[in-house]
């Protein structure tokens, strides 16, 4: 039976959403007349000949974002009390060493910052944003070996994380 509350808090939601995609509308289309002039889509009449066109913009942002972003920062962790709690301290080294190691050993941190500054220059916002998906499959049981009878009073399929 569908509930009336529900419904009205997801109208709210799907409200909000609306009202967002109508605000940056025009931002939007903005943006990807940047992009196309960032990459020079011009149309083929525009290119005449004994015409020489330098595209200023592509050479402007190609000096910047190397300037704003050349190398690997380095993660630092501090706590925010300095107190005596080993508990905390351990935490905090666990946690800068994890970092340290996600960035040095995988691309993903590289390429997500440069395409966040690459996106700073020309759109004007340069978020990234964290996804988490995590892996889920079936989980095996295991049915018992010495003869028992085995219930099946489980509400739906074990799954496990990968």
């Amino acid at each position: 039976m569908p509930n009336p509350e529900r419904n009205k808090e997801l109208e709210k939601y799907l409200g909000q959403i609306a009202a967002y995609d109508r605000e940056f509308k025009p931002w939007v289309t903005r943006v990807n007349k940047i992009l196309k002039c960032y990459r020079d889509e011009r149309k083929s009449d525009d290119r005449g000949e004994g015409t020489v066109k330098f595209n200023i913009l592509w050479s402007n942002v190609q000096t910047l974002v190397p300037a704003t972003f050349s190398r690997i920062p380095k993660a630092s962790v501090s706590r925010r009390y300095r107190d005596n709690d080993m508990v905390g301290r351990v935490a905090s080294l666990i946690l800068e060493r994890a970092l340290e190691y996600e960035i040095e050993h995988y691309p993903d941190f590289r390429q997500t910052t440069r395409a966040d500054v690459l996106d700073r220059f020309l759109g004007g916002r340069g978020t990234a944003w964290a996804r988490y998906e995590p892996h889920i499959r079936a989980a095996q049981t295991q049915l018992p070996t010495d003869g028992l009878e085995v219930t099946e009073d489980v509400d739906g399929p074990q799954e496990e994380l990968e």
